[in-house]
């Protein structure tokens, strides 16, 4: 049997079992009107004193007890939740949806699941050892930080494993990957081959390719070669991805660059948002940008991203000081004597970068994690403004491993907001100081943001960490990491409540929502999270064990099935796209 037959096959018989199962989560009528009613009520950080609230339209038109809203809406439906919390709805204002929904199916070799190199590269030669229809082989997770004894795998070494068929080896970070002769040759990436800027093709003393490939744009001409799974197929791994937010207690997430094997990727998320689903708010890298694209009520594209320096966790943080010289640099990292990395731009293409995107009304979001990143992104920005004034752009600043405080009073002073990346605190924190030594304790410093007077906010960026709020909360109140516990910067900790808000009302300012979004308020879009306790009652040890109930968007509950009436008929676009080649 040919193998187009077989996929007819299968795909016939998926689409009808999903088509079967999906006849339990048919859409039904809305009701005009909806009554919530909890336990209690938390809007930024404060329990209300009111224990339901009114919906119309997706909007919140009233709080107050239950009998009072049900006088004043005879006609609404009204969702007793009992003894469950109802929260602002959870925002994660930096994300990569595409390339958590693709790389959800690459070779998982992850720290979160393997424990040894050994056991890693069984893992890929097993792979590379199995048939597959796919002609290139994709392993993501390379993380020496998480398994000890984790050294660079050889261009030699992924030849040995997969001599004919590419293989491609991408770090838990994604501004690391480790490519054999074969992904070489079929990326036309030879010794001659010149890096983009912010990229590097590492070559050894001979000038021969050792196959190592750094930062996100070099990462791209690799990835710019695999043959692109089908359109359809990604539309519906993404719809699964935007559902996973969703249960995880998200109503919406922003998407920091469409980073992924796909064309025109901020179309294909404007495509799969809709009602029903979590809200979406889009920066994209600046081939990526779509002129006129319309905006909804669960889609905006808001603006540009753009990364400054690179990863910590592969030397590509631009830090004021060298990176450490300990055993975490030398012999995991393989970092040189007194590393310093370079910046990804020239700080005059950065300057031009900013000034046109403030000219357009852009907002733009740098990735920046050291103080000379930070320093330069300030520099732009600065520049930008003093040369176009306007009131109604705000630029972002990204992840801020080390940044001053006389950093975060110039971002204060310049209407810059931040963000930062706490769980490299909950997943590497015991490494941390082998990084940077005593300059840990000044690592996604929090506490320092907001005596700056600055509203920071917290994300997970995934694909790199999982998906999981209420552990990233936790790390903001006890900075200790999930592994040996260690605390790290334990001054720059923030209360539950400030943890919430941030999580939330300063995430919606940061996209440009305030006040309409993050809050519980008269007017506010009808965004929630129900939880089955209070995050500001549990002890700090368990608020990760606190579960999502419902997420709701506009007032209404996000199916979080995975075989909807939407999600089968993506999969029997996907389905007829791989029979007919289409």
């Amino acid at each position: 049997m040919s193998l187009r037959r077989i996929a007819l096959t299968v795909s016939v018989t998926t689409a009808l079992l999903a088509g079967g199962a999906a006849w339990v989560t048919r859409p039904l009528p809305q009701p005009e009107a909806r009554i919530l009613v909890a336990r209690s009520l938390v809007s930024e950080g404060v329990v209300l004193g009111e224990e339901a609230l009114l919906i119309r339209e997706g909007r919140i038109v009233a709080l107050g007890d239950e009998s009072s809203l049900r006088a004043e809406a005879p006609d609404a439906k009204v969702t007793d939740h009992g003894d469950d919390v109802l929260l602002a709805g959870l925002i994660e204002p930096h994300s990569h949806v595409v390339a958590t929904a693709l790389l959800g199916q690459a070779v998982d070799i992850s720290g979160f699941s393997h424990d040894s190199r050994e056991e890693i590269m069984q893992t890929i030669g097993d792979a590379a050892g199995a048939w597959s229809p796919v002609p290139w082989l994709f392993a993501y997770g390379w993380d020496p930080l998480l398994v000890d004894g984790l050294t660079p795998p050889t261009r030699e070494e992924l030849d040995a494993l997969s001599p004919e068929r590419p293989l491609v080896v991408l770090s838990q970070m994604m501004h690391t990957a480790y490519v054999n002769s074969a992904a070489l040759q079929a990326a036309g990436i030879d010794e001659a081959t010149e890096a983009p800027q912010g990229g590097a093709f590492e070559r050894d003393p001979d000038g021969s390719l050792t196959g190592a490939i750094h930062e996100v744009p070099a990462i791209k001409v690799l990835l710019g070669a695999m043959p692109r799974p089908k359109r359809e197929l990604v539309k519906l791994l993404t719809y699964w991805k935007l559902q996973d937010h969703a249960r995880e207690g998200f109503t919406s997430v922003a998407t920091m660059g469409v980073v992924g094997r796909v064309d025109r990727g901020v179309e294909l998320l404007a495509d799969v948002s809709g009602p029903g689903m979590v809200r979406q708010v889009v920066y994209a890298v600046p081939d990526e940008w779509v002129e006129k694209l319309p905006r909804t009520p669960w889609f905006e594209l808001r603006g540009q991203k753009v990364w400054v320096d690179g990863s910590p966790f592969t030397g590509g943080a631009a830090w004021a000081e060298p990176y450490e010289n300990s055993e975490v640099t030398q012999d995991i990292l393989h970092l040189g004597h007194d590393h310093s990395a370079p910046l990804n731009h020239d700080p005059g293409w950065l300057a031009d970068f900013l000034l046109q995107q403030q000219q357009a009304g852009i907002p733009v979001a740098l990735h920046v994690q050291g103080e000379r990143a930070i320093g330069a992104a300030l520099d732009a920005i600065e520049a930008a403004q003093e040369a176009h004034p306007r009131a109604d752009v705000q630029h972002r600043l990204e992840h801020n491993a080390l940044i001053t405080e006389e950093q975060l009073a110039r971002a204060m002073a310049l209407g810059v907001s931040v963000s930062f990346f706490v769980d490299h605190v909950t997943w590497y924190g015991d490494r941390l100081q082998g990084l940077v030594g005593e300059r840990v304790d000044r690592y996604m410093p929090l506490a320092s943001a907001q005596a700056a007077g600055l509203s920071p906010t917290v994300h997970g960026d995934h694909p790199a960490t999982p998906i999981d709020p209420f552990r990233t909360l936790a790390t903001v109140v006890d900075r200790r990491s999930a592994g040996r516990g260690t605390v790290v910067g334990r001054s720059q900790a923030l209360p539950v409540a400030d943890g919430l808000r941030a999580m939330s009302a300063s995430a919606s300012d940061q996209l440009g929502r305030a006040p309409a979004d993050g809050r519980l308020a008269v007017g506010g879009l009808a965004d929630f999270t129900v939880v089955d306790r209070d995050p500001l009652e549990v002890p700090v040890e368990d608020l990760p064990e606190v579960e999502v109930v419902a997420t709701y968007v506009g007032g209404q509950p996000v199916e979080l099935r995975r075989w909807t009436w939407r999600s089968v008929g993506m999969a029997w676009d996907a389905a007829w796209a791989m029979i007919t080649g289409g």
